[in-house]
Formats: C-alpha cells, sequence, structure tokens
C-alpha cells in the first residue's frame, strides 16, 4: 500500500520546512498503528510517500480505512490544499497486492496495477 500525503509542496512552500517536517512525523504517528507492526512494515518512501509492506494483514481496505480516519483526526491545517471545501491534511491511497516468489524484484511490485481507493 502506498500513501501519498495531498499537496504537501503547497504546505511546505507556505508554512516552511520545519513545520513540514513536522507534518511528516504527525502523519508517520498516525499511520504505525494502523498495522500490526510484530509483522508488516510502514516506512517513509519519498518525499511525501508512505509505503506499507503487509505480510500478514489480508483486508487492506480496512487498514487503508483506518489510514484515513486517522489523519482526517489530525488537528493540521492545509489552508493551501486544492481539496476543496477539505482544508486539513489528506491523502491519496494506492494499493496491489502479489505471492512473491524467491526471485520477485521489489521493483515488480511498484511497477504492478494499484487499485485506488
Amino acid at each position: 500500500m502506498l500513501i501519498d500525503i495531498d499537496f504537501f509542496k503547497a504546505y511546505n512552500d507556505n508554512y516552511g520546512h520545519l513545520a513540514g517536517d513536522e507534518y511528516l512525523k504527525k502523519v508517520g504517528t498516525c499511520l504505525k498503528p494502523q498495522v500490526n507492526l510484530a509483522v508488516d512494515q510502514v516506512a517513509r518512501y519519498g518525499g511525501e510517500e508512505f509505503a506499507f509492506v503487509l505480510l500478514e494483514s489480508h483486508d487492506v481496505e480496512l487498514i487503508a480505512q483506518r489510514c484515513l480516519k486517522s489523519i482526517e483526526a489530525l488537528p493540521v491545517k492545509h489552508e493551501f490544499s486544492k481539496v476543496e471545501p477539505v482544508l486539513t491534511i489528506t491523502i491519496s491511497i494506492g494499493y496491489c497486492t502479489i505471492i512473491p516468489k524467491k526471485d520477485t524484484a521489489p521493483s515488480s511490485l511498484i511497477a504492478a496495477r494499484i487499485n485506488l481507493l
């Protein structure tokens, strides 16, 4: 599952890079508890994206919904977002599933067709 923070560049440009760093930390803090950290992994993937590798989670849409709700609950304003009428943090989520074989390259997962929520 990949999560992208919507219009993060506009946030960073208008509120400053220190505020942007805090914003990323808050998002990461919200996302980690949404999975079983004993077996699943959540990591920052690029500038404002987060990647989830769900090894034993079978209901990806449920996890995605939990992520959405946790982000919606953040008391962080984003007055420069183009998501209207929402002026807070929003995220976009996509996912795909594969059953890897021993020689499966990680890039094959990124190249796979992603289902958007």
